[in-house]
């Protein structure tokens, strides 16, 4: 039997779906140039990242984001959808402060190329009005979704498809915490804390979207332990056991890389390193886990 909005005790709104696949476009956009070129981002993006390293780390997150929104976007249901929507508001937010504390640092000037300052541009007007129009949809949503239940006499979501165990659910809050105290110090001590908690050379600007980062993903992981759920989650586990593949793959393109001063950007005695790497491998193997669980399965009509 097909499954209809109608069928869903907690439709996802129109306007919700739409403004998911906008951003999804948005952040595909902005995610391949840093992947695919990371050493052009004076060129291809709205600041100058340096090392190419930071770049394609960003450039990860929105391909994975791109991931997670595109398919939200497709949810009929709430329970599904939902998972991506507080993760983005807080690196969205996030994202438009560092972004107004380091204005000097972006491509605005007439000394840059059309291209150039279009983009930057645009980053500002996406990073201006996307925080606050998802705001306040999220209000909408949560509002329709009451009043949905309301007239059917639903209280709650529908059974879970595929429980987590309780062993799955205190790593995905332990990797969650992990990367919202990483977020929070380099988002808010980036003089301080950028040296002392990540592998490579960082500005402050770099330390804060790295941070920005973080922290949207920290809130993901808590949100994954939060709905216990291997199916609801389905679209969470795949963007990110993706972006575990991404970051090691640019890992392996990019480490050799030397800086100005003609020293490698990377200090293989450095245990932020190894400590960094082995996080990433552990978001792989978890989020992998989750996923495969989800194979398969369909919902329940």
């Amino acid at each position: 039997m097909s499954t209809k909005i109608s069928d869903f005790a907690s439709p996802t709104t129109p306007a919700m779906r739409l403004l998911l696949l906008v951003a999804s476009i948005l952040v595909l956009i902005i995610g391949l140039p840093l992947c695919l070129a990371p050493g052009r981002t004076d060129l291809l993006f709205s600041w100058t990242v340096n090392p190419p390293m930071t770049a394609a780390f960003l450039g990860s997150g929105y391909l994975s984001a791109f991931v997670i929104e595109f398919s939200s976007a497709r949810e009929a249901s709430w329970e599904r959808a939902r998972i991506s929507v507080p993760a983005v508001l807080v690196f969205t937010t996030m994202t438009l402060i560092a972004t107004l504390l380091h204005l000097d640092k972006f491509h605005f000037g007439s000394q840059f190329p059309a291209i150039t300052r279009f983009v930057t541009y645009v980053w500002l007007v996406v990073y201006a009005f996307v925080p606050v129009i998802m705001a306040v949809l999220l209000l909408l949503q949560v509002r329709q979704v009451r009043q949905v239940r309301q007239v059917r006499q639903v209280g709650k979501d529908r059974a879970r498809i595929a429980p987590m165990p309780a062993w799955s659910r205190t790593i995905y809050i332990l990797q969650g915490l992990v990367l919202l105290l990483i977020g929070a110090a380099l988002f808010f001590f980036p003089g301080l804390m950028k040296d002392m908690t990540w592998p490579w050379a960082l500005s402050a600007l770099t330390a804060r979207a790295i941070g920005a980062w973080c922290l949207g993903n920290g809130v993901l992981f808590v949100h994954i332990a939060w709905e216990r759920d291997y199916w609801r989650v389905k679209n969470a586990l795949l963007a990110l056991f993706i972006y575990a593949i991404l970051l090691l793959v640019s890992f392996g393109r990019l480490a050799g890389d030397v800086s100005a001063s003609g020293t490698s950007i990377l200090d293989q005695t450095d245990p932020t390193l190894w400590t960094y790497l082995a996080f990433v491998v552990s978001i792989l193997i978890m989020t992998g886990h989750g996923w495969m669980r989800t194979r398969g399965m369909r919902p329940r009509t």
